[in-house]
């Protein structure tokens, strides 16, 4: 005769073996990646950085966060590029893409400023069983202007202001798909210390209530990045 105790540790097991954990669905976090300031980072040479901080998570804009790990490099003080995956955060979150790119445009507000046209993809997608079925990419615009308050090319502490316009495609397969523009202010700090650089950015923008309205988002992300090669060399025109 089987025990009654033997009896429910068969049955406990029988069931997770024919019925594994089904991952909990997450939705998509739209990101609002770091610009890395309007100097190109590194300005000669390649880095490897970590970014994380909050994000616009599913369509309708709520509250989410994000972590992501990038390779970059620069060339002539003049242009830069990164790339690396980003995540959701936590359990069974999805994991995606962010490209960037960078074309510094000068000193347009003088000697002590330098301003860059700042490109970024992200794109991102998942799958839970026959439940959500979702994909998001995202087109990010910026031109964020960077005001060296001190320093110089060794360490140095900058501003960074600017305007910017994201773009969010939300597709899923149970629910409407929604195309999202973002038009915002962004505006942060950047400092450096040899090898090291660290930046705090926060985008301000308006995000679509489901009544029909808008609502005041601020969407911070930290960073910092490490690189080998030179730094941009403030004080010299290019």
């Amino acid at each position: 005769m089987i025990r009654p105790a033997l009896a429910f540790a068969l049955v406990m097991q029988a069931t997770t073996t024919t019925c594994p954990r089904v991952p909990r669905y997450v939705p998509l976090s739209t990101p609002f990646p770091l610009t890395y300031g309007g100097t190109p980072v590194p300005g000669n040479g390649v880095g490897v950085a970590y970014e994380g901080g909050k994000a616009l998570r599913g369509p309708r804009g709520n509250e989410g966060k994000i972590t992501s790990f990038q390779l970059a490099a620069g060339v002539a003080d003049r242009v830069s590029a990164s790339v690396g995956p980003y995540s959701s955060g936590g359990e069974d979150a999805p994991s995606g893409t962010i490209l960037r790119l960078k074309l510094r445009l000068g000193g347009v507000l003088g000697a002590r400023s330098s301003t860059s046209l700042h490109f970024a993809s992200a794109s991102m997608q998942s799958t839970v069983g026959n439940t959500a079925n979702e994909r998001l990419s995202v087109l990010d615009f910026a031109l964020p202007t960077e005001f060296l308050l001190w320093g110089d090319s060794v360490a140095s502490l900058a501003a960074v202001l600017g305007p910017r316009f994201t773009f969010a495609m939300y597709d899923s397969t149970y629910a409407a798909h929604t195309r999202t523009a973002y038009r915002g202010l962004l505006a942060g700090v950047h400092a450096k210390t040899g090898r090291l650089h660290m930046f705090a950015e926060a985008t301000v923008t308006r995000v679509p209530t489901p009544q029909g309205g808008t609502r005041t988002a601020v969407v911070p992300v930290f960073g910092v990045m490490l690189h080998a090669g030179s730094a941009f060399k403030w004080g010299r025109e290019h």
